[in-house]
């Protein structure tokens, strides 16, 4: 059942959006026959690749299948509906600082050849920069929030030693607080969390629900993304604030004149 309804509305949207399935394959890393393969219900997408599908039309995963969401909050998830876009749209660029305290084990050899092991929890502190952008891909806008680790090391720490979904989510709860975001760490709350690692290229950061346990990963933005969001980076603070405010008053018809500060 969920084939075909999803077979459907792919199909739905695909015409709605007013792209074809070689545009819509470009976005996704896929190959024009699989989506061909998807709207007529002969194949079905991997999980990682649904939730980009359902990212790319800003709906949730439910509304691809056809399922009443039983997982996902209220409609205060809703990005555009959030109160706090107002705030974004206002201020897109600024510093989080975090301090937490993270579990580690940590085992050290005694002179008689044993293992001590030390069970504790040490403070991870530092800073983001942040970017919320609005980025059109074809005929839709998404958002993304794009963070830069300027001090610290906690997305190292949950990367690297720990892969353990807690940590990933304590991130979560630091862009929420401060931010008032209402991220789903599990339904990606309709914005791409993209963080600069390593080689200094983005990469979405999400958790990989595809288990039995999720844990954080990692997925390389296209160049094509990296192109626009690097582009987006480069604009002056007044110019990006004008942007958005564009994008939010004439392409989405979202937000009010009177709204803005």
């Amino acid at each position: 059942m969920f084939r075909e309804f999803f077979a459907e509305k792919l199909s739905n949207l695909i015409k709605i959006k007013k792209i074809t399935n070689q545009q819509l394959a470009n976005e996704l890393n896929l190959t024009r026959q699989s989506i061909s393969q998807f709207t007529k219900g002969t194949a079905m997408p991997s999980i990682e690749k649904l939730i980009a599908i359902a990212d790319f039309f800003n709906i949730s995963i439910d509304e691809l299948l056809g399922r009443k969401n039983v997982f996902s909050a209220p409609n205060t998830t809703n990005f555009d509906s959030n109160r706090t876009v107002f705030n974004l749209l206002n201020n897109p660029d600024g510093i989080l600082e975090y301090k937490i305290f993270v579990p580690t084990i940590e085992s050290q050899p005694t002179d008689d050849g044993r293992l001590l092991i030390d069970l504790s929890s040490k403070l991870k502190k530092g800073k983001f920069k942040y970017s919320f952008a609005l980025i059109k891909h074809y005929s839709i806008y998404r958002s993304y929030l794009i963070l830069d680790e300027i001090e610290g090391d906690f997305i190292d720490f949950v990367l690297e030693k720990s892969k353990n979904k807690d940590n990933f989510i304590s991130l979560v709860n630091i862009i929420n607080q401060q931010l008032g975001l209402n991220y789903d760490a599990y339904n990606y709350n309709r914005i791409a969390l993209v963080i600069k690692i390593y080689d200094e290229h983005y990469y979405d950061f999400h958790l990989n629900v595809d288990l039995s346990v999720p844990v954080p990963t990692v997925s390389k933005l296209t160049l094509l993304k990296e192109k626009y969001i690097n582009a987006w980076l480069e604009l002056p603070i007044a110019e990006k604030i004008q942007e958005l405010k564009r994008i939010y008053e004439k392409e989405l018809g979202l937000i009010k004149k009177e709204s803005f500060v």
